[in-house]
């Protein structure tokens, strides 16, 4: 049989360690890209929640102003509401 040439074995193991490098710069690269993105939707999620905080705090404040306007109308709803669920659970 005849040994592999030196040159042969050289080149494959310099091709061997760019490749093992190559392999670590892309695991890097896409540590940084996930982490990245990430900070994205941290950013986005906060950015929701204190627009739907925001959003449900001015819905209770209308509806306030509603009631205060409005105390008769507000009674006989809620009551409305009430005997309707009452109806809904009891058929239960």
């Amino acid at each position: 049989m005849t040994e592999p040439k030196t040159s042969h074995i050289r080149e494959l193991q310099d091709t061997t360690h760019a490749l093992r490098e190559d392999v670590q710069k892309l695991g890097k690269i896409s540590k940084e890209v996930a982490y990245e993105t990430l900070d994205h939707l941290r950013e986005n999620a906060a950015g929701y929640y204190k627009e739907g905080l925001d959003k449900a705090k001015s819905m209770e404040h209308n509806l306030e102003e509603q009631i205060q306007k409005h105390p008769l109308r507000s009674v006989l709803i809620a009551a409305g509401v009430g005997c309707f669920l009452g109806i809904l659970m009891k058929k239960r």
